[in-house]
């Protein structure tokens, strides 16, 4: 659903400003209970079944994980 969203965005024409608006509204409310079910059950269930240095081993990847899509994503918009 996000990745949809996120393409119809960059499609979007200037035109289209308010189903745009509309759309990254819904994007962000996603996004928001996304979020809050992470920091809830999911992160709470994670620190029941691994020990410290397998989370942070996968925090690290995430770290990392995350810096190459943040390069990947200006690399692109500077293409444009």
């Amino acid at each position: 659903m996000v990745d949809r969203l996120l393409a119809d965005l960059a499609a979007a024409r200037q035109a289209e400003a308010e189903t745009w608006t509309a759309r990254c509204t819904v994007l962000q409310e996603l996004l928001e209970h996304h979020i809050e079910e992470e920091e809830g059950d999911f992160f709470k269930t994670a620190r029941k079944l691994f020990d410290r240095a397998a989370l942070e081993k996968m925090g690290k990847d995430f770290a990392g994980e995350k810096s190459k899509m943040e390069v990947s994503a200006r690399t692109a918009a500077a293409a444009e």
